[in-house]
């Protein structure tokens, strides 16, 4: 069956990124359809940030950041996951790892 492995968090992640944006009004308004097509891209974009942090602040270099940045967002594996309309539990795990070894 389809959506068998999906846990429940993602969701949940969809449905609060939903009500905050209604908090600040019309502006910033989006539909859940909207959000779930969305979020592997934000996904992505967190992702890349957290891999450039990371290894700055393993090797203090911001060129080492930047080039660690510019590989990591053409990796198959990472566009794979980070596709706009690809709501699954990958579209947002790489940028949770990565935020967790960045903040450790």
């Amino acid at each position: 069956p389809v959506g068998s492995t999906t846990y429940p968090g993602l969701q949940f992640t969809a449905c609060a990124i939903h009500w905050v944006l209604r908090q600040f009004g019309k502006a910033y308004r989006m539909t859940i359809n909207d959000i779930c097509c969305y979020m592997p891209c934000w996904g992505g974009a967190a992702a890349t940030l957290f891999i450039a942090l990371f290894t700055y602040e393993v090797t203090k270099s911001r060129t080492a950041g930047v080039i660690s940045a510019a590989i990591f967002c053409i990796i198959p594996g990472h566009l794979m996951r980070s596709m706009g309309g690809g709501f699954d539990n990958e579209c947002i795990a790489m940028a949770a790892m990565l935020m967790t070894f960045y903040f450790w």
